[in-house]
C-alpha cells in the first residue's frame, strides 16, 4: 500500500486534511481518506490509534517482561472479514472458545461455542471433572472436583513468569503434598546411652550382642514404670507452631517375646531459653505404642509415631528436656524387659 498526500498535512493534523491512498492489491485504485482515519503515533512502550481524540482511542501497551518474550497478535488463514469486539467493561478478555459454555447463554448461542481446550481429542468438561485428552490411547490429564464446602475453592495460579515452566508428576500413585503441608520433614535420634536416670531408672547401659549385631542398650522393666531424662537442643529453624512427635526403637532381648501384646512408652517435655532456670514443669505426657505385636527374641521393634507433644514453652534455639517412661503398669502389656536403643524426635522445619 502506498500513501500519497493530495493536500498539505498540518502538524498537528487537521480533521479536514485528506491523503490519497493507493492500494496495489486492487490494481492501483486510489481513494481519499480523512487524516483522522489514519492518525497514529508511537510513544515509548505504547502505540495509540486515535480516530477521535475526544471520543476514544485504542492503545496497544507493552508491559515489562522478560527481554526475549513476545506476545504476537496473529490470525488464521482468513476466508472473510473478522471483527474482534471488546465489551465496555474492565477485566481480562477471554475468547469465547477458551471459556466453555455459559449456562446463561441461549441454546442457540451455546451450540455455537466449543468447550475449553478442544484441540485434538479433548473431551471437554463433563460433570465435576475436566479432561484434556490429547490422545485417547496414550493418556489424559483429568482435573476432578471433589465434594467440599460449597463456598471453598482451589485456585491454581502462578507468580509473575520470566520463562516457561513445567510441573511433572511422577509415574506413581499416591497423594501429592506441598512441602509446606508435610507434617514432619526432620527427625533427630537420641541414643538411649545419652539418657540420664529418671525417678525409677532402668538397667544401666550395656552392650547388646547377637553374633554380628552389637549396640548399646538400656533394658526397661515390664513390671515397673521406669524412666529416663534426656536433653534435646531445639533446632534453630524449627516451626514451633507444629508440635513435635516421637517413637521408641527397641530390641526384644528376652527369650520370650511379646505374643499379641503391647509395648508402650510416654514422653513429656519442657523448653528453656537463655537465662531461664533449667528446671520447669513437664507438659502433658503423650503415648507411643507398638500396638498388638508378636515378636521373637532378637527382633527389632518400634512403637508407632506418637501424636503431638505439647512441650512447655517450646521455642527455636532453646534447650528442651524430656522424660521417657515405659508404661509397664498401665498401657504396656508385655511383662518382660525390652532393650531400648534410640528415641526419635520428629519436627517440622520452617
Amino acid at each position: 500500500m502506498a500513501i500519497f498526500s493530495t493536500y498539505p498535512v498540518k502538524t498537528p493534523p487537521d480533521p479536514t486534511d485528506q491523503v490519497m491512498i493507493a492500494d496495489s492489491a486492487d490494481g492501483g485504485s486510489q481513494k481519499l481518506v480523512s487524516v483522522v482515519d489514519i492518525n497514529s503515533n508511537t510513544t515509548s512502550n505504547t502505540f495509540t490509534v486515535d480516530n477521535d481524540s475526544v471520543l476514544g482511542k485504542i492503545i496497544i501497551d507493552v508491559a515489562l517482561g522478560a527481554a526475549d518474550k513476545n506476545l504476537t497478535l496473529t490470525n488464521e488463514v482468513l476466508t472473510g472479514n473478522q471483527i474482534a469486539t471488546f465489551q465496555n467493561a474492565s477485566g481480562t478478555v477471554s475468547y469465547i472458545s477458551d471459556i466453555g459454555v455459559d449456562a446463561n447463554l441461549s441454546a442457540a448461542a451455546q451450540g455455537s461455542i466449543s468447550a475449553s481446550h478442544t484441540q485434538n481429542t479433548d473431551t471437554g468438561t463433563t460433570g465435576n471433572s475436566f479432561t484434556i485428552d490429547s490422545d485417547s490411547a496414550l493418556g489424559k490429564i483429568i482435573v476432578d472436583v471433589a465434594t467440599g464446602v460449597a463456598d471453598k475453592s482451589l485456585t491454581l495460579t502462578n507468580e509473575a513468569l520470566t520463562g516457561d515452566h513445567i510441573i511433572a508428576f511422577p509415574n506413581a500413585t499416591g497423594t501429592v503434598a506441598l512441602i509446606s503441608n508435610l507434617p514432619y520433614l526432620e527427625e533427630d535420634i537420641i541414643p538411649i546411652e545419652f539418657c540420664a536416670d529418671g525417678a525409677v531408672a532402668p538397667d544401666a547401659a550395656e552392650d547388646y550382642v547377637n553374633t554380628n549385631a552389637k549396640c548399646r542398650i538400656r533394658k526397661f522393666s515390664g513390671a515397673a514404670d521406669q524412666d529416663v531424662i534426656f536433653q534435646w537442643p531445639v533446632p534453630k529453624y524449627i516451626d514451633p507452631a507444629v508440635k513435635p512427635q516421637f517413637l521408641v526403637e527397641y530390641i526384644v532381648s528376652e527369650a520370650v517375646g511379646p505374643i499379641a501384646q503391647i509395648v508402650a512408652f510416654s514422653l513429656a517435655g519442657y523448653s528453656i531459653g537463655t537465662g531461664d532456670n533449667t528446671t520447669a514443669a513437664f507438659g502433658a505426657a503423650v503415648e507411643a505404642t507398638s500396638g498388638s505385636v508378636t515378636q521373637l527374641q532378637h527382633v527389632r521393634g518400634t512403637t508407632a509415631q506418637s501424636g503431638d507433644i505439647t512441650v512447655t514453652d517450646l521455642a527455636a534455639g532453646e534447650l528442651a528436656f524430656f522424660n521417657l517412661i515405659r508404661l509397664a503398669t498401665t498401657t504396656d502389656t508385655y511383662a518382660e524387659k525390652v532393650a531400648v536403643t534410640n528415641i526419635k524426635i520428629f519436627w517440622k522445619r520452617l
